[in-house]
């Protein structure tokens, strides 16, 4: 009686390969989208969430918002992650940029990437005139509202 079976050895592994057979362990990707931890709280959990099996996560924007109460999608100062005294506090709602690069740098640590939300076109409304306070060394507009360059005209069809 003449059996077959399945070949073995390095003919076996290319006829495999060229089948789709080839067994390679699956990885998925798993984001988590975190809002409302402070970036030292943050830090702490990373070996929670790394062992849970994340592999980045989706933070909200790192600058400074309008208040301490911000969320952070009216921005104040696209340039302030937390150091900088304006809006009435140093700090974002999350935490200074210190513990925010600290928390990116144990993240990386774990293997795992971070994504901030960046909306380009959300800006706190500056009710006040520009001064020349409002504007950096570099000449970037530090309060919203305030754009190097453009004017407060008005844009509606005459």
């Amino acid at each position: 009686m003449n059996t077959r079976s399945f070949p073995s050895g390095p003919r076996a592994a290319l006829l495999s390969v060229l089948l789709g057979l080839a067994v390679l362990p699956a990885r998925g990707e798993a984001m988590l989208e975190l809002f409302q931890l402070s970036w030292s709280d943050l830090t702490q959990k990373m070996p929670e969430i790394a062992e849970a099996g994340y592999t980045s996560l989706w933070l909200p924007p790192p600058a400074k918002g309008s208040s301490v109460f911000s969320v952070g999608y009216d921005q104040f100062d696209a340039f302030d992650l937390g150091d900088k005294n304006q809006a009435g506090t140093i700090p974002t709602k999350y935490g200074t940029k210190a513990q925010l690069l600290q928390m990116v740098q144990v993240a990386h640590q774990f293997g795992i990437r971070v994504y901030f939300d960046n909306i380009m076109n959300h800006r706190r409304i500056s009710t006040s005139k520009p001064s020349a306070a409002a504007f950096t060394a570099t000449g970037r507009a530090c309060r919203t509202g305030i754009t190097s360059g453009m004017s407060n005209t008005n844009l509606s069809p005459a």
